[in-house]
């Protein structure tokens, strides 16, 4: 038996990271992400000849238009089904979707599918959709005892499972003692494996999209061994990667032979979108280089010298080595900021800014920006421009 378990999609879902400025083949690699991840997994699945697919919720992003989507999903699905591999699927958004005949979806009260596969291997999925409220218990509690007439069963649970149980999380004890012999979680974006025995894991998101799910993204691909053992095994089908670089620089030399040494030190394989973080290899501070880099002119600068390359450069980040982050050490003192600083650099302004530049895109860049973290960030990098403009003058 072999069959393959994925989550988190995501189709429909923007690229939230940065604006993309670039070539328009880059753009077209980068926002075409998602769809080229799920076209590799359906390719793996057929090259595989597996039996069938579980897609354990986040099929879709929550604000997709559905009509976006069905044509892509149904040339897909229809590919599988000529090659007789079912999808069994838990839905987690309230979105009417049209599924071939091959696709399954999960009931909201829960319930279970058993059959047999060519080999004659028999085999009882159990799951449910929750597209209305609810919540991994939830979901749990139509789960039946294991079927011990089928030679596998799996059970399929979007949400959250920890080691203690709890009103929004259900525990690995719980699924175990269901004796199942496969848990396919979904809900995560990275990989997480909750139990080696039987298998409990969360595959993550097949694409990352943003810098908080870099490196590989995938699929959990298993099948049974001679002795009829289950054997996982992470397969990457992300069509980019998203990757946190740090690269040393002689802050001496003019900021042009420094985006010449930086463009001559990002890696190519997979096409990787960089957040670099510059660090000065003698500690000294270059005040024009931060400059550069906190008004996105060097990222701008990196990316038109390297335009032919497999990459693209989303940020790039400089800060004084020597620095404090609490204290002001320039004629600006801690409570002139304290009493302006603190006033311009909330939430609420920043939500408003973002607003008026990405418009429409607004929804989603804030679902990543508004937290106290990024302000706190945006803050002290402030500070720091502040104090060095000072300096300078």
């Amino acid at each position: 038996m072999k069959f393959i378990h994925f989550s988190d999609a995501n189709l429909g879902r923007p690229i939230t990271d940065t604006v993309i400025k670039t070539t328009p083949q880059k753009e077209e690699v980068i926002f075409n992400s998602l769809f080229t991840s799920f076209e590799n997994i359906v390719k793996y699945a057929i090259s595989k000849e597996v039996d069938f697919i579980v897609i354990s919720g986040g099929l879709l992003f929550q604000e997709v238009n559905v009509a976006f989507v069905q044509d892509f999903l149904d040339q897909q699905f229809s590919l599988l089904a000529d090659k007789n591999i079912n999808v069994f699927i838990t839905m987690d958004i309230n979105r009417t979707v049209n599924f071939s005949d091959n696709v399954y979806v999960f009931t909201e009260s829960g319930d279970t599918q058993i059959f047999s596969t060519p080999d004659g291997t028999s085999v009882a999925i159990s799951g449910a959709s929750k597209t209305q409220s609810g919540s991994g218990p939830d979901t749990f509690k139509s789960m039946p005892i294991r079927n011990n007439e089928v030679n596998y069963h799996i059970g399929v649970l979007n949400g959250v499972v920890s080691d203690v149980a709890s009103t929004i999380a259900v525990s690995v004890d719980q699924l175990t003692n269901l004796g199942y012999d496969y848990f396919a979680l979904g809900g995560a974006k990275n990989v997480a494996i909750m139990n080696q025995k039987p298998f409990i894991a969360y595959p993550g998101a097949v694409q990352g999209t943003n810098p908080s799910e870099s490196g590989a993204h995938g699929v959990i691909y298993v099948e049974t061994d001679e002795t009829g053992t289950l054997k996982p095994d992470f397969i990457h089908t992300n069509a980019i990667e998203f990757h946190d670089i740090e690269i040393p620089v002689d802050v001496k030399q003019p900021v042009s032979k420094i985006i010449e040494a930086v463009a001559q030190q990002l890696p190519e394989s997979i096409f990787s979108l960089y957040s670099v973080n510059l660090v000065s290899s003698d500690g000294t501070f270059n005040g024009k280089l931060f400059s550069e880099t906190n008004f996105g002119n060097f990222a701008q600068q990196l990316n038109k010298m390297t335009e032919d390359k497999n990459f693209y450069v989303a940020s790039v980040a400089y800060s004084d080595p020597n620095s404090s982050s609490n204290v002001l050490q320039t004629s600006i003192d801690q409570g002139t900021w304290n009493l302006f600083g603190n006033e311009i650099f909330k939430l609420d302004n920043l939500s408003e800014v973002v607003t008026k530049r990405f418009k429409d895109e607004a929804p989603f860049v804030l679902t990543d920006l508004l937290n106290d973290q990024v302000m706190a960030k945006i803050s002290q990098n402030a500070k720091t421009l502040v104090n060095h403009s000072e300096e300078m003058r």
